[in-house]
C-alpha cells in the first residue's frame, strides 16, 4: 500500500477538496480501465471535512481514527467504514480527535500510532490518501511518519513560499524516523489566470522551488468544485464538463504514474 499525505499547515488551501477528488479520481481512473483499485482515505483533521463528505455519520469516536489515540494500541477493522463509493473505504475523524491531542503525547509512540495502524492493514488496500489539519502537531505529525509521498497544495500568495520551505524542513526532520518519505511537489490550487499577482507568483514560487512546483497538473478555481465542495460532494459527482473534472483526472493520472501505482 502506497500512503498519499495531502499536508500543508496552512488552512483553506483545498487540502480536504484534494484528497476526496484524488481518492474519487483514483476508483474512477481504475475502473475505466477495468482494473480496481482499493483506496482508504484517512481523515486526521478533528474538523472532519473529508468524512463529512465521504462518510456522513461519524457521530461519537467508537468508530472514528481517535480510537488509535488511546493508551492501549488498537488493531481493529471497526473505525474502518464503507462509503458511497465502491472500493473507496475510509477511517474518518471528528471533533472528539482534537480532544485527545491534549493528552496523546502522554502516549507510547505517540506520533506513530497511525502508521502502526496502517501497517497492519497494508495488504487489503492499494493505496492511501491521508486529508492533514492546517498545522504541524501531533496528527499531521503522525501523517508523515507513516507517508511514502507528501503533496502540498498551496495558494499562490506571498506567504504560502515561507510556510512551503518550515515544511520542506520538517520533512527532513521526519526522514530521520521515516527515510522513505518523498515530495511528490507543492500543487496551486484556486488559480486565476485573469490576475497578474498570479502570473507572477508562480513564476517566483517556480524559481524557489524548481521542479516541486507543479504548474502542469495546477487546479483552477472554479463555480462548479465550489459547489460541489459546499453540497459535500466530489467534482466527479457534480459535473463532469468542469475544467477542474478534467484538471483532477489529470493529477491523478500523474501522481499514479510518479508512485508507480498500476492502473
Amino acid at each position: 500500500m502506497i500512503v498519499l499525505s495531502m499536508i500543508n499547515q496552512k488552512g483553506g488551501v483545498a487540502k480536504t477538496t484534494t484528497a476526496v477528488n484524488v481518492s474519487c479520481a483514483f476508483n474512477k481512473l481504475s475502473n475505466n480501465n477495468g482494473n480496481d483499485l482499493n483506496v482508504l482515505t484517512v481523515d486526521v483533521d478533528p474538523q472532519g471535512n473529508c468524512s463529512n463528505t465521504l462518510f456522513k455519520s461519524t457521530s461519537g469516536s467508537d468508530g472514528t481514527i481517535a480510537r488509535l489515540f488511546e493508551r492501549d494500541f488498537y488493531d481493529e477493522r471497526s473505525i474502518i467504514q464503507k462509503t458511497r463509493f465502491n472500493n473507496i473505504n475510509i477511517i474518518p475523524s471528528n471533533i472528539t480527535l482534537g480532544e485527545k491531542e491534549f493528552v496523546a503525547a502522554n502516549l507510547l509512540k505517540a506520533h506513530d500510532r497511525v502508521n502502526m495502524y496502517l501497517d497492519t492493514i497494508k495488504n487489503d488496500y492499494d493505496i492511501c490518501v491521508i486529508d492533514c489539519p492546517p498545522s504541524l502537531g501531533l496528527f499531521s505529525l503522525n501523517a508523515l511518519v507513516a507517508s511514502d509521498y507528501i503533496l502540498i497544495p498551496t495558494h499562490l500568495e506571498k506567504y504560502a513560499i515561507d510556510g512551503i520551505k518550515d515544511l520542506f524542513k520538517t520533512v527532513q526532520t521526519i526522514k530521520k524516523v521515516n527515510s522513505k518519505i518523498k515530495i511528490l511537489g507543492i500543487l496551486p490550487v484556486m488559480v486565476d489566470k485573469r490576475y497578474k499577482l498570479h502570473k507572477q507568483l508562480k513564476s517566483e514560487m517556480k524559481n524557489r522551488f524548481g521542479e516541486y512546483f507543479l504548474e502542469n497538473v495546477e487546479i483552477s478555481t472554479n463555480a462548479p468544485l465550489k459547489n460541489a465542495s459546499a453540497n459535500h460532494k466530489s467534482i466527479f459527482e457534480y459535473d463532469y464538463n468542469a475544467t477542474t473534472y478534467k484538471q483532477y483526472l489529470k493529477l491523478s493520472e500523474w501522481i499514479m504514474k510518479v508512485v508507480e501505482l498500476n492502473e
